[in-house]
């Protein structure tokens, strides 16, 4: 493979490897012909839909006609029902009001009315009924005497509406030994009719629905929901309440006479409703339709259809299934090559096996992968001598010459006595030395999104703010030294450290400063420079005289936010100041119990001595004077 040619000008930004040439490849086919027998397949899709259209407008005609049905159905039954229930009425008011004693004659005619009398009304009540049983439908049925008398009792509360004027139509079935209606009436004289009807005579409309029609299901309930008829006698014997269902409360709630409305009852099942309602007794005729059942035919039609279309669709998929292969075999293998490479896996080989559009986009792929690894090589060797984030930056050309000004907390950390503790050592060693103490030192400058400025000597140099703002960069800055110092210790007791310990001394300074790059046009170097930066590194070299490891400037602690526990040392004269300059000793975090307490336990820990009479006359190299205690 030839080598990419890198950029005439060292400022432009590295694009990749020259593309080369490669001689065009006309196929026999092209994609286009190919696509013709994917569109054979959406033939049949289309074909498909057609079906479940058709099937969906049959589903609706079908829906429509049982619910033209239910309302049919609905209307006749009321009509019968109220006409007979009024006409019932009519015969027993005429019979009361006749005064006559040929109630066996009248009995005969109406053997379906088995009581026929009225109850007094009592203040604010009615008492129990008195008038004219059909003792023959007693003894037809079976029943006794006792069996009447007890259902006037039981039936008071429901004819207390008719002393109101207000006509009642109700089951009285529970208890009795046959469907039994309730009418009630107000009759004027003081009184309430009372009639009692077996209620099979309207059983018959409901039942005889159900015969007719397999899906279809009729039935009246009262005001309350309650069964008043049923095509099932033993929801009528128990006069069920059906006032859960929704098209129940559709009727009893709603305004309207008549109506139909589609419902999923508690069970899930779907239902199609029809409801009316009759003014006599305030009655509610309902017929509803199981939508299985209803669509029954259709959805047999529909699965006819499908095993058909299924057939059709398998022979399709036969006949593209060589033409398909031609198509997604290379997409598959392009979809697995960018998964590689989103892994950051660049060592693939992505070959065209066909001569048409997929072939050259194979081939462009490839020649893609090759680029990009060797852009990859080159970031990651370019990162490993300067920041990664600064390094994709330079990648993107996103760095020019020049800088800003920004508030960034500078930080300098210096290894106590080294120079004397490399002279006990070879130079492997020595190396091999600084590179654990600094992949230490750094992995701490990382985790806390700290930058490596550079490193000079034994030191390093880093700052936080100057590529991006964090919530705190001082408080970062901070807890870097503080992990620097719990590396420290650990390295002291392992490995090289064991031997040869390792002290350090760390400054912190937050200011402004100037961040960019700083150089030439053949060499760049992004640093922060200004007062911040030589005052951090003055701080830095404090840390030897006082006896301790982390030191930080007066506008540090104020931007630290108290969330350390620090103690101030003596005011200090720098070169350069003219005012005495305020230093922190950082003890450890506030909410951290193992911290020291004061810097005497500080001093124990890291192993340092403090000799201020010694410190104070060492000599022309010290640029500090100690000006006396802090107040």
């Amino acid at each position: 493979m030839d080598q990419p040619s890198a950029p005439k000008d060292p400022r432009e930004p590295y694009q990749g490897p020259e593309r080369r040439s490669e001689p065009r490849m006309r196929g026999r086919f092209s994609l286009k012909v190919k696509l013709i027998g994917i569109i054979s397949a959406i033939i049949f899709c289309a074909l498909s839909l057609m079906t479940i259209l058709a099937t969906g407008f049959f589903r609706r005609d079908s829906a429509a006609r049982v619910q033209e049905n239910n309302i049919n159905l609905v209307e006749l039954i009321g009509a019968k029902t109220e006409s007979e229930m009024r006409a019932l009425s009519g015969l027993a008011a005429l019979f009361i009001a006749s005064n006559t004693s040929d109630a066996g004659k009248f009995f005969r005619d109406h053997g379906e009315i088995i009581f026929v009398g009225t109850a007094p009304i009592q203040g604010g009540g009615i008492g129990l009924p008195r008038g004219n049983v059909n003792t023959r439908y007693l003894e037809t049925n079976s029943i006794a005497m006792e069996e009447i008398e007890r259902l006037h009792v039981q039936s008071l509360a429901i004819f207390l509406p008719s002393a109101k004027g207000a006509v009642v139509a109700e089951n009285i079935s529970p208890g009795f030994p046959k469907p039994i209606l309730g009418i009630g009436l107000p009759s004027g004289q003081g009184s309430v009719l009372i009639v009692y009807v077996d209620a099979d005579v309207f059983l018959k409309s409901f039942t005889t629905s159900e015969s007719e029609s397999r899906v279809t299901q009729a039935f009246m309930v009262n005001a309350k929901g309650e069964i008043v008829a049923h095509p099932d006698v033993k929801l009528v014997m128990a006069r069920a309440s059906m006032a859960s269902l929704p098209i129940i409360r559709t009727l009893l709630d709603g305004k309207v006479k008549l109506g139909q409305t589609r419902y999923i009852d508690s069970d899930g099942v779907a239902w199609l409703g029809s409801y009316r309602k009759i003014d006599f007794g305030n009655l509610g005729i309902v017929s509803t339709a199981e939508e299985s059942r209803v669509f029954e035919a259709v959805n047999a039609i529909q699965y006819r259809n499908l095993i058909i279309l299924v057939i059709v669709v398998a022979l399709s998929i036969l006949i593209v299934f060589y033409y398909s292969r031609t198509i997604t075999v290379p997409v598959i293998a392009l979809v697995e090559a960018t998964k590689q490479i989103e892994r950051g896996n660049f060592k693939l080989k992505v070959k065209g096996t066909s001569r048409d559009e997929i072939g050259h986009l194979a081939h462009s792929f490839g020649h893609m992968v090759r680029g990009l690894e060797e852009r990859e090589k080159i970031k990651d060797a370019f990162g490993r001598f300067v920041n990664k984030e600064i390094a994709e930056r330079a990648m993107r050309g996103e760095l020019h010459l020049g800088g800003e000004r920004k508030i960034c907390a500078i930080f300098f950390s210096d290894l106590r006595g080294f120079t004397a503790m490399s002279e006990k050592m070879r130079p492997e060693q020595v190396v091999e030395y600084l590179n654990s103490y600094f992949s230490m030192m750094v992995k701490c400058v990382n985790e806390t999104e700290g930058i490596v400025d550079k490193f000079i000597g034994d030191a390093i140099m880093a700052h936080w703010g100057a590529i991006k703002e964090l919530e705190n960069d001082t408080q970062s800055a901070i807890d870097a030294a503080l992990r620097m110092r719990s590396a420290l210790l650990e390295f002291n007791s392992i490995g090289a450290g064991k031997d040869l310990p390792a002290k350090f001394g760390c400054g912190i300074n937050t200011g402004p400063v100037v961040a960019g790059q700083i150089g030439s046009e053949d060499r760049l170097d992004f640093t922060v420079i200004g007062d911040a930066v030589n005052l951090a590194s003055r701080i830095e070299a404090l840390n030897k005289p006082f006896g301790t490891d982390i030191l930080i400037g007066f506008d540090s602690y104020i931007q630290s936010g108290g969330v350390y526990r620090v103690e101030e040392m003596s005011p200090v004269t720098v070169k350069g100041k003219s005012e005495p300059l305020r230093i922190y000793a950082v003890l450890g975090r506030e909410d951290d119990p193992s911290s020291p307490k004061t810097v005497e336990e500080l001093r124990i820990l890291i192993g340092a001595e403090y000799d201020e009479e010694k410190a104070a006359h060492a000599g022309e190299e010290v640029k500090y004077k100690i000006e006396g205690e802090p107040a």
